[in-house]
């Protein structure tokens, strides 16, 4: 999956382009590929199983994915309802839904806000760490992307919580490689840490997850 992703990354120069790479590539698990395109103006999902491939289009100003498929080809098979009814991805989706609609304008601090929440639908607290939260205190990172204006924000440790550095891509592929130890941040466009860091609740937390991996 991870070999599809960064193919299309580097070679795809749109939508089209990067369904070709997911169709001629053979998979041994089922991904869905959020693709998001300057040129096309919009976003889709690619969905690929180890035997089909499918496009799911939503034909709105936004697209949501959590952890199921969404196109028409794969949207009512087994597998698929089986994962909606046994697992968190469709509360999540749910949840996501939910922030956006109360956001009412999907700005990068409204996404990255979405991108940290813990609570519940209907703001319900469901505990840290719960796997129907958007953030369960377990993703490594995630990224933020302007297509159309080449910038992206990359979260820092820890969970998200930490700051998103912002990047511009037009300065970075201006520079033609980084040829000495320097500073490509824009800072004016760092969102910061999540006040939650500083809260008793996350202390605590830290403290406990430490000692399970001790």
């Amino acid at each position: 999956m991870s070999l599809v992703a960064r193919e299309i990354l580097q070679y795809a120069k749109n939508i089209n382009e990067a369904y070709q790479i997911a169709r001629k590539r053979k998979m041994f698990v089922s991904e869905s590929f959020l693709i998001s395109s300057a040129k096309d103006h919009k976003a889709v999902l690619i969905e690929k199983t180890p035997t089909d491939l499918a496009m799911f289009d939503p034909g709105q100003d936004y697209i949501v994915c959590t952890n199921h498929f969404q196109s028409e080809e794969f949207s009512n098979q087994k597998e698929n309802l089986d994962q909606i009814h046994n697992s968190a991805s469709s509360y999540r989706y749910k949840r996501v839904l939910e922030l956006l609609n109360n956001s009412k304008e999907n700005t990068i601090e409204n996404t990255i806000a979405i991108l940290r929440d813990q609570k519940g639908l209907d703001n319900k607290d469901i505990g840290m760490g719960n796997e129907k939260a958007i953030n369960q205190l377990i993703a490594h990172h995630s990224i933020v992307f302007e297509p159309e204006k080449l910038r992206v924000w990359i979260s820092t440790a820890p969970w998200q919580l930490g700051k998103f550095l912002s990047y511009d891509l037009h300065k970075i592929f201006s520079m033609n490689g980084i040829k000495k130890n320097e500073e490509i941040i824009d800072d004016s466009l760092t969102i910061p840490a999540d006040p939650f860091l500083l809260t008793n609740d996350f202390k605590i937390s830290s403290n406990f997850i430490l000692i399970n991996w001790i």
